[in-house]
């Protein structure tokens, strides 16, 4: 029931105040017009996890990872999780704090749609 404006405003609202990554996503796709995510920051029913956002159509995990994923311990339990995540059928995209935003989001335009859409 919330029109584009107000999702946006929402979405931001429960996104993980510590990420700036999270907030700097989600104004992008916002700033570019580009598909909105369903849901920030809520558990998955089916696997104990919880994903930056989700989009329900194509069961679309996003996930931001600042520097704090670089370190080796953190890495392998990403690629674990994110590896039984796609076995079970989900969809896993990560957005990565060191590369192109831009570049990142336009991979993936059956997810968010293309640039000013």
């Amino acid at each position: 029931t919330r029109n584009y404006d107000q999702h946006y405003e929402f979405l931001k609202s429960i996104t993980d105040s510590r990420s700036d990554l999270e907030r700097k996503f989600l104004s992008h796709l916002y700033k570019s017009k580009r598909k909105l995510p369903d849901t920030a920051q809520s558990n998955l029913e089916d696997y104990f996890s919880c994903p930056d956002f989700y989009y329900n159509e194509g069961k679309v995990c996003i996930f931001c990872d600042g520097s704090v994923h670089d370190s080796i311990e953190q890495r392998t339990n990403d690629e674990k999780m994110r590896k039984e995540l796609k076995q079970m059928g989900y969809r896993v995209i990560t957005i990565r704090y060191d590369e192109d935003m831009e570049y990142q989001i336009s991979q993936y335009p059956g997810v968010f749609g293309g640039l000013n859409d």
